[in-house]
């Protein structure tokens, strides 16, 4: 498949796998796909977003809505985990958009692909370019919860369709029962290979996560070893 005219940033021929892959390697799906993605960047000025974009309220916004990245799994993989369930409706659009939180994760989708995988593969000694992803439930209220989910439905068909087989695994952890209802509209974006990396837990989570990250790697509060706060920032990206 050749390269198209356009290509992000330091894009390469394994980027170009990805998207085959996500459409089981029909060419025509895939190029339509990539040419989609394109179209994406040049709309939303992905190429430079770290030029033009500053998320000056990242300080107020993660007291409302705590994500960070935390170390690695046992495979090298970034994990990124987002505390949806202490999510603050009320106060996060008093800080914040609906359209600057979706720049944000452009943003931070950008810093990964462009420093935080080549540190972990740096790190491994091989190629990494998935991220293991925590999502958090505990404490979500069922009278916010299509608010809530609303945003992480955004994130994952953002995903999907431009940064496609980057996720490695998803643990929704402290999910209530009732949430199977939500689940299905936020599934109904996702392709059926992304689904099935995606495990629903419920408070008895902490064997699942310690198969894949290292008891060292993984924070306190979920079962770790690990000290510090969820905004630490701490993993290979941060080794000079």
């Amino acid at each position: 498949m050749p390269l198209p005219l356009r290509v992000p940033p330091d894009a390469d021929d394994h980027d170009l796998a990805r998207f085959l892959k996500a459409r089981n390697y029909d060419l025509q799906a895939a190029k339509q796909m990539w040419e989609g993605m394109i179209s994406w960047r040049r709309e939303n000025r992905v190429d430079n977003i770290h030029e033009w974009f500053v998320f000056h309220e990242r300080s107020e916004y993660e007291k409302v809505f705590p994500t960070g990245l935390h170390k690695t799994d046992k495979e090298g993989h970034p994990v990124l985990i987002q505390q949806l369930g202490r999510v603050n409706i009320g106060a996060l659009y008093k800080v914040t958009t609906d359209d600057r939180i979706r720049m944000a994760h452009i943003a931070e989708n950008e810093q990964m692909r462009r420093t935080v995988f080549p540190a972990c593969s740096y790190r491994a000694g091989r190629p990494v370019d998935k991220l293991f992803t925590i999502i958090d439930l505990e404490g979500i209220a069922f009278t916010s919860v299509m608010r809530t989910t609303s945003i992480l439905k955004m994130y994952m068909q953002m995903d999907s369709n431009n940064y496609p087989e980057t996720l490695a695994r998803m643990a929704i952890i402290n999910a209530p029962g009732w949430f199977s209802t939500s689940w299905s509209a936020i599934k109904g974006v996702l392709n059926g290979e992304t689904v099935k990396k995606i495990e629903i837990l419920g408070k008895d989570y902490q064997a699942a996560l310690l198969r894949h990250i290292p008891r060292e790697n993984l924070l306190t509060q979920y079962g770790g070893t690990s000290a510090g706060s969820l905004t630490d920032n701490i993993g290979p990206w941060q080794e000079p």
